[in-house]
């Protein structure tokens, strides 16, 4: 993630940590890969852990980082990521399919993507392909 879209995110993860409210808009990562997502949900735990005796700019985090992650960020995975490694760290409700039709990088056809859930339950199959996306667009 380059530097502008981490500093965004940071924020978001602290407005949703100050407001303690499930009402924030979601944020949603599109444009890089998700290698970064485990990395950086076990480090902002770790770091949390090992900042527990000092003190925090805006008050201490109650609960994990990675929770707060996980009730407001989505990720849209590229095919080269371990799409259910993703998913099994931050679950089917936060995965969303995505295509770069028509760009390169992208697969010529999109409903390919399917392909990378497989072993998943057809429940987590349709949340990553279809109902994460209408539920975020049917957002008030």
């Amino acid at each position: 993630m380059n530097s502008l879209a981490t500093t965004t995110l940071e924020g978001h993860l602290r407005a949703a940590r100050d407001s303690g409210r499930k009402t924030l808009l979601p944020y949603i990562t599109g444009g890089y890969d998700a290698g970064w997502v485990d990395y950086l949900l076990t480090l902002l735990d770790k770091k949390k852990g090992m900042g527990r005796r000092g003190p925090w700019i805006g008050g201490y985090w109650s609960g994990r980082p990675s929770a707060v992650f996980k009730e407001h960020i989505y990720v849209s995975p590229y095919p080269e990521d371990d799409v259910s490694k993703l998913v099994d760290r931050i679950g089917a409700e936060r995965v969303l399919f995505g295509s770069d039709y028509p760009h390169p990088e992208g697969f010529a056809e999109p409903i390919d993507f399917v392909d990378l859930l497989e072993g998943r339950t057809e429940h987590e199959v349709r949340r990553v392909m279809r109902d994460n996306a209408v539920e975020l667009f049917a957002r008030n």
